[in-house]
């Protein structure tokens, strides 16, 4: 996770003192993103702790999906999501903007994934949609994904 520090950071966060606590620790902020820094000291994102799946027992982060899915010459936009499947266990869902939807494109789209990804981290659904729902900051709005939006 990445931790920053320097005079410019914020003190607190405005009346919420346990998202506070939880977020900053002496001098550092503990952002929620996590990062990984290679060999040659490059930092690369890997999406934010709050977004991670449990899957299978594993950690899952729903970038390395996506990343994945994006390599697909008919997604344009993609998403994914842990949604809770009647037996109680979380499975990674995949919403995706296709620049053309065919007969067959959803399971397509799951074979690629299982091809690159360890078994556990492909997508168990695939719902086309025409646009990502986003919040008003513009980005992808995975609460109204998880909660069903538009029902698939």
């Amino acid at each position: 996770m990445l931790w920053v520090r320097g005079g410019s950071r914020a003190i607190g966060y405005w009346q919420q003192m346990e998202k506070t606590q939880k977020s900053f620790r002496g001098d550092w902020y503990v952002s929620g993103d996590l990062i990984r820094r290679d060999a040659d000291g490059y930092f690369t994102y890997c999406g934010r702790a709050d977004d991670l799946l449990k899957v299978s027992g594993k950690w899952l982060a729903p970038q390395e999906v996506e990343s994945c899915l994006l390599q697909h010459p008919l997604v344009k936009e993609v998403a994914v999501v842990g949604v809770v499947d009647g037996n109680g266990l979380t499975k990674p869902h995949a919403f995706v903007v296709a620049a053309e939807r065919r007969a067959g494109l959803a399971e397509e789209l799951k074979a690629f994934a299982r091809e690159r990804l360890e078994a556990y981290k492909h997508p168990r659904e695939v719902v086309f949609l025409d646009v990502l729902p986003r919040t008003h900051l513009g980005k992808v709005d995975r609460g109204k994904l998880r909660k069903g939006f538009p029902s698939p």
